[in-house]
């Protein structure tokens, strides 16, 4: 017997070690307005397990070079632009979201823009391992496109009834897979909350880095707890107000509640891991009625 390989070992009592605690992830809060951004660079913003999120600040050309992500997916806070990978390019402009597959070198150009780019390098670097298939081809959401749909669907009878009101970005491949989300590892919605309106409680084991579009300053605002009331209300919640231009954290298996005190409409676009956690049946999405 090697001696050396023994004293690798590591033994647990299982009931008291089978489920370590952990609070990597917090409801931390990031105002972009606050951080110190250079021009033409990539910005690290948020980093969970699984998932990473940037802004890129553009002035003329960024290169998105040796990244270990399978998917990512681009979200225009502002400007117009061109975004090429190997022989293809998208044109875009403020609202437009684009998901890519891997690709060895993104380049993106513009006069001015500021963009968020979520991917999946977390996990692929947890895991040890380099993409070698694209899951998914690249898919373009004009904004346009985004926003007639969600006006469409929210003109339906009983839509006032639903826990969210927004879309669910999918595409043909990962449609056709049954899994219905953004890429095979990650999940997005553009989700609206009307004037004078809350969202019930929902929970989810997936985190969800919530990107604020627009909100009327302290008047909308995210309750968030690991429990629920006996009336189905936030037991206990910690208070996470909207701010355009900003994101904040919603850990894993919490509880929240989404709610606009204005007379103005509130976007968020939130990412998760949502995408691998449905592949493998342990979503656990829950809605109160």
């Amino acid at each position: 017997m090697c001696s050396k390989f023994v004293d690798n070992v590591k033994l647990f009592e299982y009931t008291s070690a089978a489920e370590p605690a952990s609070d990597r992830i917090k409801p931390e809060i990031f105002d972009f307005s606050k951080m110190e951004i250079n021009s033409n660079s990539i910005n690290d913003i948020y980093q969970s397990p699984i998932l990473k999120i940037k802004l890129i600040n553009v002035s003329s050309k960024v290169e998105c070079i040796n990244s270990n992500a399978s998917s990512h997916v681009f979200y225009i806070l502002n400007g117009t632009g061109t975004i090429s990978f190997e022989n293809e390019n998208i044109n875009w402009e403020s609202g437009d979201i684009i998901s890519l597959p891997f690709y060895s070198k993104i380049v993106i150009e513009s006069i001015s823009a500021n963009i968020i780019w979520g991917n999946d390098e977390a996990l692929n670097d947890y895991l040890g391992v380099i993409p070698n298939k694209k899951r998914f081809c690249p898919t373009f959401y004009p904004n346009k496109m985004l926003l007639n749909f969600v006006r469409k669907i929210n003109e339906e009878e009983n839509a006032s009834t639903r826990n969210r009101n927004g879309v669910l970005l999918s595409n043909n491949q990962i449609a056709n897979e049954k899994i219905n989300t953004l890429t095979h590892t990650m999940w997005s919605l553009l989700n609206v909350i009307g004037p004078n309106t809350f969202q019930k409680p929902h929970r989810h084991n997936s985190i969800a880095i919530d990107l604020c579009l627009s909100a009327e300053d302290n008047q909308v605002y995210t309750l968030m707890g690991k429990e629920l009331n006996d009336d189905g209300s936030v037991k206990s919640p910690i208070k996470r107000y909207w701010k355009a231009n900003s994101i904040f954290i919603t850990p894993p298996g919490w509880w929240h509640s989404h709610h606009n005190e204005s007379e103005s409409e509130a976007w968020v676009f939130p990412i998760q891991d949502a995408g691998l956690h449905t592949h493998i049946n342990t979503l656990d999405i829950q809605f109160v009625n």
